[in-house]
């Protein structure tokens, strides 16, 4: 049987059952399940202002979810669904969208939203805000769209890769030699998979994170900054004031042009693994931090340390280049 259920001013919950239902939770804390069938289910009445946050789960079958006004968490579960975080009257709210199986279509509207699209081929906006955009493989055709605001793709979920994939802002594309293309749109931000991958960046200031595998990342230009992540990783900021940190493994660090930062590890890490540090052009601030590491100025103004004050130990090479350079050895040889 198909169902209208409607709620009121309290906190409601309502379950549609087998059928193609329509609920509307209206005021208050609402949960709606939608069940079976292609239901259509809005947290509130098109136009109010209602700030609370509702909890919208559509079950099986192609449904709809409207979260309206607040900070709503909408579930598509299994089937071909369209999530939309906010209507068209007051596009405010954080909100999480999560397309589940199928072929889902997820825009955030207003806010600083978290959408995930979910197994399938999958179409995702962020809209305004600064959206995280959660993508769970490297498979799919999906496109993805940051939308406006400092946004992010987010590939850490996805536990594969052989080097063959590469993230690139620049291009919009993200691809799998051999394999597939994905779109991803607007975005500044990116979370690199617990693989292998090459990450490069666009024009502006980036935020590129390797996290595991041995991961090969490109600021370009824009004033970026770099985290390498588990694994031996090679950072290069091109242009731009970047800041890179190669973390745990055996990392190779170039900053290029523009007065860089460069940080072999994490501040108070035990990594002895040596790195390679190449400062390049500009004043730039060079921290070898443990491990037996090379530490070369380049062109320019430079400070050098061999060690952190933390976890002072290793037999490190540092060379000023040219200019006016302060170098610090620290312990070790």
């Amino acid at each position: 049987m198909d169902d209208l259920i409607i709620g009121n001013a309290g906190n409601n919950f309502l379950n549609g059952g087998i059928g193609n239902d329509t609920l509307r939770g209206q005021g208050g804390a609402d949960t709606l399940i939608g069940g079976s069938g292609n239901d259509f289910l809005d947290s509130d009445t098109l136009g109010t202002v209602d700030t609370i946050g509702d909890l919208l789960d559509g079950g099986s079958g192609n449904d709809t979810l409207r979260g309206e006004a607040g900070n709503d968490t909408l579930i598509g579960g299994s089937g071909n669904d369209s999530l939309d975080g906010d209507d068209s009257s007051f596009n405010f709210g954080n909100d999480s969208l999560d397309g589940g199986s199928g072929n889902d279509t997820l825009n955030g509207g207003a806010g600083n939203d978290t959408l995930n699209g979910g197994s399938g081929i999958d179409n995702t906006n962020g809209g305004s805000g600064n959206d995280t955009v959660i993508d769970d493989d490297f498979v799919n055709f999906d496109v993805h769209n940051g939308g406006l605001g400092i946004d992010t793709i987010d590939y850490s979920n996805v536990t594969f890769g052989s080097g063959a994939v590469t993230i690139n802002l620049a291009t919009a594309t993200t691809s799998v030699f051999g394999g597939n293309t994905e779109t991803i749109l607007n975005f500044e931000n990116v979370e690199g998979s617990q693989g292998s991958e090459t990450i490069i960046g666009s024009s502006g200031a980036n935020l590129l994170n390797g996290n595991g595998g041995d991961d090969t990342i490109d600021g370009g230009a824009g004033n970026d900054t770099i985290n390498g992540g588990a694994g031996d990783d090679s950072l290069d900021g091109g242009s731009g004031d970047d800041t890179l940190r190669g973390q745990g493994g055996a990392d190779t660090l170039i900053g290029g042009s523009g007065n860089d930062f460069l940080d072999s590890d994490t501040l108070g890490s035990v990594d002895t693994i040596g790195d390679l540090l190449d400062g390049g052009a500009g004043d730039d601030t060079l921290q070898g931090e443990a491990g037996n590491d090379t530490l070369l100025g380049g062109i320019g103004n430079d400070s050098l340390t061999g060690d952190d004050s933390t976890v002072n130990f290793g037999n490190d090479f540092l060379d000023g280049g040219a200019g006016n350079d302060t170098l610090n050895g620290g312990f070790g040889n």
